[in-house]
C-alpha cells in the first residue's frame, strides 16, 4: 500500500468513526429522552429578532433558561459581525447577552484563514472587512483564497467575477463562504436571496467546492458544543431554518426545534430531511418545550 493510499484509508476510517459516533448519538436520543435539556444553541436572526427589534417574550424566555441552569450559546451565520458587535446589537434590543456567549461564521472564517496562513481577497461588508483585516497583512495582488459574505453592495457581477478570476488563476486557491443560505427574512417582511446562490455560481464556474464556516457544517456545531460543555444528547438547537439549523443539529445528535418566525414558511417541517423534534410558535414556546412546560 502506497503512502498516499494509506492516507486515504486513514481518512476513510476516521470518517466512518465520526459517522458511527453521530449514529450512536441519534440512536440514544431515539431510545430515551434526557430528563432535561442542559444546553441550547440559539440561532439569532429570525429566532430572537426580526429587523431591528427583539421578538416578543425573548428576553424573559432567556431569563427562564438561565434560572433553570440551562447553558445558552448564540450561534449566528452572520458575515457582518464579530461576537462582540453582535452581542452589543442584542443588548440594545433588550436581550441580556454577553460576547463570550456568541460566535459567528465570520469569526470562524477568520480563524480558518489564520490557521491555514492564507492570503484572501475579502468580499465582505465594509465594517466586517475592517474587522477581518485587523492583525493581518493582506495583499490582494497575490490572493490565494476568496472569502465571501452576504452584502447587497459586495455581491455584484463585477465582484463575483473578480472572485472567479482569483479562483481560476490559482489552482490551489480556496473558496470560503460563511453560509449556503437559500434566502433570508428582511426588514420589509419579505424574503431576499441568500448567499448560497452566489456560492453555487462560483462552485459551478470554477469546479471548486466551497469551505463553509457556518451552519449547516458539523464543525460549526462542534464549536458551539465546546462552548456549552454539554453532550449532544442533552442539548437542543433552536432556529427558523429547518435545514441549516434544525436538521443540521439533529445530524450532530442534538434535539432540533423549529420556530415559526423569521424565514419559516408554512409546511417547512413537512419538507425537511427529517421531522423536527418540535415545531413551535416562537422562541418562548421553544423554551417551554425545553423546560418541560408543554
Amino acid at each position: 500500500m502506497t503512502v498516499a493510499s494509506k492516507g486515504v484509508h486513514q481518512c476513510e476510517m476516521e470518517t466512518s468513526r465520526n459517522q458511527a459516533q453521530v449514529g450512536e448519538r441519534v440512536a440514544f436520543r431515539a431510545r430515551r429522552r434526557p430528563k432535561r435539556i442542559k444546553g441550547v444553541l440559539v440561532d439569532v436572526a429570525g429566532t430572537l429578532y426580526v429587523g431591528k427589534e427583539a421578538l416578543p417574550g425573548c428576553s424573559d424566555a432567556l431569563r427562564r433558561l438561565r434560572e433553570s441552569h440551562v447553558q445558552v450559546v448564540f450561534a449566528s451565520n452572520s458575515s457582518k459581525e464579530s461576537s462582540a458587535t453582535l452581542a452589543d446589537k442584542l443588548v440594545r434590543m433588550g436581550l441580556q447577552v454577553g460576547s463570550e456567549e456568541v460566535y459567528t461564521a465570520l469569526e470562524v472564517a477568520k480563524d480558518y484563514v489564520q490557521k491555514k496562513q492564507l492570503r484572501p481577497r475579502l468580499f465582505l461588508q465594509r465594517q466586517a472587512k475592517r474587522w477581518f483585516e485587523e492583525g493581518m497583512e493582506l495583499n490582494h495582488e497575490d490572493a490565494d483564497a476568496v472569502v465571501l459574505g452576504l452584502d447587497i453592495e459586495v455581491l455584484s457581477y463585477t465582484n463575483i467575477n473578480q472572485a472567479f478570476r482569483i479562483l481560476q488563476r490559482c489552482p490551489a486557491a480556496e473558496l470560503i463562504a460563511t453560509s449556503r443560505s437559500k434566502y433570508l427574512k428582511v426588514d420589509d417582511g419579505g424574503m431576499d436571496i441568500g448567499l448560497g446562490a452566489f456560492v453555487a455560481a462560483l462552485e459551478f464556474s470554477t469546479g471548486k467546492s466551497a469551505t463553509i464556516t457556518g451552519k449547516p457544517e458539523a464543525s460549526f456545531f462542534e464549536l458551539g458544543m465546546k462552548k456549552l460543555g454539554t453532550l449532544p444528547e442533552e442539548t437542543a438547537v433552536v432556529g427558523d431554518d429547518v435545514h441549516d439549523d434544525v436538521n443540521a443539529g439533529q445530524d450532530f445528535g442534538l434535539y432540533g426545534l423549529l420556530v415559526k418566525t423569521g424565514k419559516y414558511q408554512p409546511e417547512d417541517e413537512n419538507g425537511a430531511a427529517r421531522p423536527p423534534d418540535a415545531t413551535v410558535r416562537d422562541f418562548v414556546a421553544a423554551v417551554d418545550w425545553m423546560l418541560g412546560e408543554r
